[in-house]
């Protein structure tokens, strides 16, 4: 038979498809990905015109400009005058109305509110009628706000009475930052643009800050939590941060041993990971926990390189880091962002946060006088609880501000905002020192919540462990056999052939020399 030598036919591959930009219409790019570069280095985006959003195609600006359209409500509510776009937002409200209302009074008319929010608005219409009106300066600076619970037992001191000035930017030094950097600025020095933010009057601000005093928390407890109280001798590198050991330093005290820096200061500051997994400080914000003004909110530009900026839960991007350093707005490295930090407090003053260990720990600081949210809110859960014991529940911010303070932080998907959460951490505070027996009967509800999830958390365990135990523990055979396997039938003994029944039908052993093949 002639054997035929057949050529190999070769297949060609499919070109990958090529992918276009829709600006300047250039098909060269093999992937998304590429021409999501392109697209983002030349500007090759959609504008929106309503604002200064950009979008990569066309589909994704139509989608955005829905949010510019006022949509037609024709969903209203039958039990008040409020009206909705959707039939799912009409059910939820719905269900607000049938919610049972929180029984908030005010001390000075005993009329009932069911949000605190709602109570701190009404006990201004107090301080207007019960005080003089007061003229305002030239400056821009306004009077201090009257007394939101005045307390007869304690004296009002000119001393206590803090102002709050307005330092808006000039436009011209607005136009020259970038749009996230001037929005940024203009929240800043309006910290009340909202009214979900708690305001202290005079007299309140003394008995607010004596209360925070006392509720300092001890020593063997920020060491139970992880707040690092003293600094290292050896030049030890930290698992997490930047900062070396050596590098810890005690808040400096005020010049001449006076307190001329600020009480009591809310701080807040979000991450971002450089070389080696190190996490490393990326923006700050202080903000003064009795008056609500703004300190600093300001990013932090790194030593080292950025290798994740963390966007999901940070909320700094690398086009707007980029923007702060160009404009001049950005601080150099974590050692500039502590100095800073230091130009308003001093070693007297109470520092407020949210697990501020971690905090303090990005920046290098050692600091005795702490009141974190997150521990008062735990100890109120855990009350019985030893001080050196860490607690064995603690509770996110976002949580705190929406069942204690009543409002949403944290929405959206740009992550974090360290303003934004020094707020909020700075309300769940006060609320905490405002409502003592409505944080005591929050504090059993959430008892009873982590004990039932302990409880299923235990009966998830004892399942693992008992179908763990079952699987180690298979059926023996009879006669010693393994166990059966899938895919194998395994004989009784009598049904089994041997090897000396085989030898044996061939004749062994010998019947002359003996030889039987089965005892070699």
């Amino acid at each position: 038979m002639t054997a035929v030598a057949v050529a190999s036919v070769s297949v060609p591959k499919p070109n990958p498809v090529a992918q276009t930009c829709p600006v300047c219409q250039r098909r060269t790019f093999k992937t998304v990905k590429a021409l999501r570069a392109h697209q983002q280095t030349l500007r090759h985006l959609f504008p929106c015109t309503d604002c200064d959003k950009e979008f990569i195609d066309s589909k994704a600006l139509e989608q955005h400009r829905i949010v510019h359209a006022k949509p037609e409500k024709p969903w209203a509510c039958s039990k008040c005058t409020r009206k909705f776009a959707s039939e799912k937002a009409l059910a939820d409200h719905h269900a607000s109305h049938s919610r049972p209302l929180k029984q908030i009074a005010c001390n000075i008319c005993n009329r009932k509110f069911k949000t605190s929010p709602a109570l701190s608005q009404h006990v201004l219409s107090h301080q207007e009628a019960d005080s003089a009106p007061k003229p305002q300066s030239a400056t821009g600076t306004l009077p201090a706000p009257t007394p939101a619970s005045a307390s007869a037992t304690i004296p009002q001191s000119s001393d206590i009475e803090e102002k709050i000035t307005q330092s808006v930017p000039p436009s011209h030094q607005l136009s020259a930052l970038s749009p996230d950097l001037a929005i940024a600025n203009v929240v800043a020095n309006h910290p009340y643009n909202s009214n979900r933010f708690a305001v202290l009057g005079p007299s309140e601000k003394d008995l607010r800050y004596l209360e925070l005093r006392e509720k300092c928390h001890p020593i063997s407890r920020l060491l139970a939590q992880g707040f690092r109280m003293i600094a290292f001798t050896d030049q030890r590198e930290p698992r997490k941060g930047t900062v070396l050991g050596t590098q810890f330093q005690n808040t400096p005290p005020s010049p001449m041993n006076r307190h001329q820096k600020r009480k009591a200061v809310v701080i807040d500051c979000e991450m971002v990971t450089v070389t080696s997994g190190r996490r490393h400080i990326a923006s700050i914000a202080a903000v003064d926990f009795l008056t609500g003004e703004v300190l600093l909110n300001q990013y932090v530009y790194p030593e080292a390189k950025i290798v994740n900026y963390n966007t999901r839960y940070s909320g700094i991007s690398h086009a707007t880091m980029m923007a702060a350093v160009r404009n001049g707005a950005a601080l150099r490295g974590w050692e500039a962002a502590r100095e800073a930090l230091w130009e308003h407090v001093d070693q007297d003053t109470v520092l407020i946060g949210h697990a501020l260990q971690n905090d303090l720990s990005i920046m290098g600081i050692i600091h005795s006088r702490i009141v974190d949210s997150q521990i008062l809110t735990g100890e109120a859960i855990f009350p019985k609880l030893s001080t050196s014991s860490p607690l064995p529940r603690l509770t996110g911010l976002k949580a705190l501000a929406s069942e204690l303070t009543e409002y949403d932080i944290q929405a959206g998907r740009k992550g974090h905002t360290a303003l934004e959460d020094a707020y909020a951490t700075r309300d769940v505070v006060i609320w905490c020192l405002r409502y003592p027996q409505l944080l005591e009967s929050w504090a059993d509800m959430a008892k009873k919540r982590y004990e039932q999830i302990k409880k299923q958390d235990k009966e998830r365990r004892e399942m693992r462990k008992a179908k763990k135990k079952a699987t180690k523990k298979q059926p023996q055979s009879r006669g010693g056999m393994p166990p059966r396997t899938q895919g194998y039938r395994y004989c009784e003994d009598s049904e089994m052939e041997h090897w000396s029944d085989i030898a044996e039908a061939c004749g062994y052993p010998h019947p002359d020399t003996g030889y039987d093949p089965w005892s070699d």
